[in-house]
């Protein structure tokens, strides 16, 4: 069996940049699914591009930009929620199947994110969303690529086992 790729210098660097821990939006975001309402994240969650954003605001004012790092916030505390959330089953899986089968499992995982991190890193390669005229966007993408290279270096690196 051929060994999975290394988590690439980016990933490591993404893994290592700070979460916005001091943020109320995030820690009540980590908390619970209930305390805030995370109806219209999905979108945002999943593989760019992105469904167009719907928000006529103006692109352009302040009310927009807050908005947008916001959404940022909240995002990363549902994202950690999740990540833990899977590491305990996963650790849970590790007990009731066994480690062979857990790994094998987790390695088809990386090696998908692997293929999703050179798709996604094709679209900011392009210049796909413009960082100004599609901010809201682009930020977005800049988030999901953090959580690729952090979700990937977590579970190659078996960061789950940790409690």
């Amino acid at each position: 069996m051929p060994l999975l790729p290394l988590p690439t210098d980016e990933m490591i660097k993404l893994y290592n940049k700070p979460l916005p821990t001091d943020s109320r939006l995030f820690a009540d975001a980590l908390r619970s699914p209930d305390v805030l309402d995370e109806s219209d994240l999905g979108r945002w969650k999943k593989e760019p591009p992105f469904v167009e954003d719907e928000d006529t605001t103006d692109p352009y004012s302040d009310v927009y930009l807050r908005f947008t790092k916001s959404l940022v916030d909240v995002l990363h505390g549902v994202r950690l929620r999740e990540q833990r959330e899977r590491d305990a089953e996963l650790r849970a899986e590790l007990m009731r199947r066994g480690r062979d089968s857990v790994l094998q499992q987790l390695r088809g995982e990386v090696l998908g994110m692997f293929e999703r991190w050179e798709r996604v890193q094709k679209l900011v390669d392009d210049g796909f969303y413009h960082p100004y005229h599609q901010s809201r966007e682009h930020t977005m993408l800049q988030h999901y690529i953090q959580w690729l290279g952090r979700t990937t270096c977590h579970l190659h690196n078996h960061h789950f086992l940790d409690e």
